[in-house]
């Protein structure tokens, strides 16, 4: 989860106003500024547990949604607002068709284990979720990708996705992009 030091410190910088429950009583639905995306309930679980420690006693909020739990309770806590939101695509898609949340705000983008995401065929819903739903641009917003490899459909959705990206590999140069 080090890529939360860079979606949090960039709020702690004043770049971005806390939403808290304030922007949703006023706009009527939630929309985050940061959005992190993970293929299961267990990786968005954890995310969110990090999450709320860099978020200790700072005016932003943290909310997670995901299949597989009450659509209900997770409604609710949209309802309070977030900042930072933690999701699974499917979910997610389900929740700005139901025009609950909207993406027309998010400044920061995260990818996390984009690999696994497309292995368990997540990418029609990434694409629509980036690129159907009033998303900013890849320009206009910072968006990271993390996998544990990059195959050529991973590289593909980098070069869609990310803007002006550079590769950074770490360990074993036979998964790095060629």
């Amino acid at each position: 989860a080090a890529f939360l030091f860079p979606v949090i410190g960039r709020m702690m910088l004043g770049l971005d106003e806390p939403a808290g429950g304030l922007q949703v009583a006023f706009e009527g639905k939630c929309s985050p500024d940061s959005m992190i995306l993970t293929p299961t309930r267990e990786l968005c679980i954890q995310i969110y547990e990090e999450a709320l420690k860099f978020c200790h006693r700072t005016p932003y909020r943290c909310t997670l949604i995901y299949g597989g739990a009450k659509p209900k309770e997770q409604m609710q806590e949209l309802a309070k607002g977030a900042d930072v939101l933690i999701a699974t695509p499917g979910r997610l898609n389900d929740f700005i068709g139901r025009d609950i949340l909207s993406v027309e705000k998010v400044s920061v983008l995260v990818l996390d284990e984009a690999d696994r995401m497309l292995d368990m065929g997540f990418e029609s819903q990434i694409r629509e979720i980036c690129e159907t739903h009033g998303m900013p641009p890849k320009e206009k917003r910072q968006t990271m990708m993390f996998s544990a490899t990059f195959p050529n459909n991973c590289q593909l959705m980098a070069q869609d996705f990310l803007y002006n990206y550079v590769w950074i590999g770490v360990g074993s140069s036979d998964v790095w992009p060629g």
